[in-house]
């Protein structure tokens, strides 16, 4: 979480994509849409302490919609169970002319 705290700190709006199942949630992706503050990490936490560990979508796949509902045009957080094709998406996001960071998600 070393990413959403330094964003927390700087006041930079982010927004999270989570792609584990977690427990609890009958969405099969988690996403916390754009804000800052308490509450905002507070939600990303809750979710965070409810993963499974099963990753839900191919990564790539996962990127690609991301990239879709956000039409490219914000840096976001993918916390994932794989990241076998990190630097494949990395290549994608960068060629869309977005940002992505990863951290691994420990079952």
């Amino acid at each position: 979480l070393m990413a959403c705290m330094e964003l927390e700190h700087k006041g930079i709006k982010y927004e999270f994509w989570m792609n584990v199942l977690s427990q609890g949630s009958f969405k099969r992706t988690v996403h916390v849409s754009e804000g800052l503050g308490n509450y905002h990490y507070s939600s990303i936490l809750e979710h965070l302490g409810r993963a499974s560990g099963s990753m839900v979508y191919d990564p790539l796949r996962l990127f690609q919609e991301i990239i879709r509902q956000t039409n490219g045009t914000r840096s976001f957080l993918v916390y994932t169970a794989g990241l076998s094709q990190k630097e494949t998406i990395r290549q994608a996001c960068m060629m869309q002319g977005c940002n992505v960071q990863f951290e691994e998600v420990k079952s």
